[in-house]
């Protein structure tokens, strides 16, 4: 037996889409927004492009408030990760220091690159991707 997907009506676009397409609220009858997902994500980007100065001081002050939280990470996570910081780290020791310099994207020749390693055990061994080759490299080797 086929289980129908339930459907609902966003509330800006007027688009009825399933559940999934919207985020959750638990204090809404349904359990879901009254907007989906893109709209919200939309409104959100005009918002903060319209107050750009008021976003800033909310993530300042946001940040100041948990500073010891995000240390913490932050450590934890060089701990964690120890080889793949210290490769990265090395990599812009090598640029700042000129022995290695910054080339335009290998895929695509974009002059906006990140170095990518393909193995952290050779640090200066990176291949030159913009940030969209190298979130689709990445796309490629996780799944």
């Amino acid at each position: 037996m086929l289980r129908t997907q339930q459907l609902k009506i966003c509330s800006r676009c007027g688009i009825e889409k399933p559940f999934s397409d919207f985020y959750k609220r638990k204090s809404k009858k349904d359990g879901h927004r009254s907007e989906c997902k893109s709209c919200g994500n939309m409104e959100r980007v005009t918002w903060r492009n319209k107050h750009r100065e008021r976003e800033r001081d909310i993530c300042r002050r946001y940040h100041e408030r948990h500073k010891e939280r995000r240390n913490k990470w932050h450590r934890d996570y060089r701990k964690e990760n120890l080889e793949k910081t210290t490769a990265h780290n090395k990599v812009a020791w090598a640029i700042e220091s000129g022995k290695l310099k910054r080339k335009s994207c290998e895929k695509c020749d974009s002059p906006d690159s990140h170095a990518h390693h393909e193995n952290y055990r050779k640090p200066l061994e990176v291949i030159w991707l913009c940030p969209s080759c190298h979130g689709k490299v990445h796309c490629v080797t996780n799944n």
